[in-house]
């Protein structure tokens, strides 16, 4: 992973270089464009790289629902309790007071208000990878 973080600084940089070719360009066409293919196709290339580091290490990865939900401390919904509390007609800077003091004296916040769901994350991945794929391939792109 700390690979992919380190190749998100060479994206960036490609990326700088592209808006850097092309920001004094008059419109039309210039031959000044021919210098950023070669930053674009790295990008992509380096972007697909990623990508199949990133799908194969998400679909190695096992969630322990209960430990995660034993975990989870009522500080951990304070937002969500205060939202709530601004749904029912409250002001939020009211609510984020009355939830501040409840955590200070040590007042619990109930957690039966959120219905946690771990399992959603791999669906929205499956469900978008190809998409992601498909803009993502060098050859379909290019």
């Amino acid at each position: 992973m700390e690979i992919i973080k380190g190749r998100t600084a060479n994206v960036l940089a490609n990326l700088f270089q592209v808006i850097a070719t092309m920001k004094n360009l008059p419109s039309g066409y210039n031959r000044d464009l021919q210098e950023t293919k070669g930053a674009l196709i790295d990008s992509m290339e380096t972007s697909n790289q990623c990508l199949d580091i990133l799908s194969e290490a998400i679909n190695k990865i096992k969630v322990n629902e209960d430990k995660m939900k034993n975990s989870l401390d009522e500080t951990i919904f304070a937002t969500h309790h205060a939202l709530s509390m601004v749904k029912e007609g409250k002001p939020y800077k009211e609510a984020y007071k009355i939830v501040g003091e409840k955590l200070k004296s040590g007042s619990s916040i109930p957690k039966s208000e959120v219905k946690a769901d771990f399992g959603d994350y791999k669906l929205i991945l499956d469900k978008n990878k190809p998409l992601l794929r498909y803009y993502c391939k060098s050859q379909q792109v290019l």
